[in-house]
């Protein structure tokens, strides 16, 4: 959890400081990743620090603001704090609450992380937020990889999301 709220630190917009609190004070320590990934106390802060590093290793010299990558990455699954059913709108509905600004491509990243299928990921434009956010994200549950098509086993060892992680950085 302290690398989350160090990373969340880092941001200079307005909210940030309700969202460290909400972090803080809601189950986002405790609960897990989701129904089919990291089903294990505090899986969700793996999962959102293992897309975080996705997205910071594939965007860098992209153009990609990196506080827009801390955004989408770490507050994406937000949501899950109140229920894994609809969790990308709650995400937007908590940062909301708490009066944190989203940009609009980071607001649209979040709300439509879920609305591709894996094997439609690779039409997306290469250089969209929300294309960094969908892929990292998938490579973290486990559904999907970046080279040769979906993963079976759903739950990604380090050593795999590693081997993944620079097999995707590479292409």
């Amino acid at each position: 959890m302290d690398r989350i709220i160090k990373l969340v630190e880092t941001l200079e917009r307005p909210g940030t400081a309700e969202v460290l609190q909400y972090l803080k004070d809601s189950n986002f320590k405790t609960i897990h990743g989701g129904a089919s990934h990291h089903k294990y106390k505090g899986g969700l802060i793996d999962h959102s620090l293992e897309v975080y590093e996705a997205m910071k290793k594939k965007t860098e010299g992209k153009g990609i603001p990196s506080d827009s990558v801390i955004v989408c990455s770490i507050f994406h699954d937000l949501g899950k704090t109140i229920s894994q059913s609809g969790h990308y709108g709650k995400s937007v509905e908590i940062l909301d609450r708490c009066g944190f600004e989203l940009t609009e491509e980071e607001r649209n990243a979040i709300l439509n992380h879920h609305e591709v299928k894996p094997e439609d990921l690779n039409v997306l434009a290469p250089t969209n937020l929300g294309t960094y956010l969908k892929k990292s994200d998938m490579l973290s549950t486990g559904q999907y990889k970046f080279s040769t098509g979906r993963v079976k086993n759903k739950s990604l060892s380090k050593k795999i999301f590693n081997y993944l992680l620079l097999a995707w950085a590479k292409s």
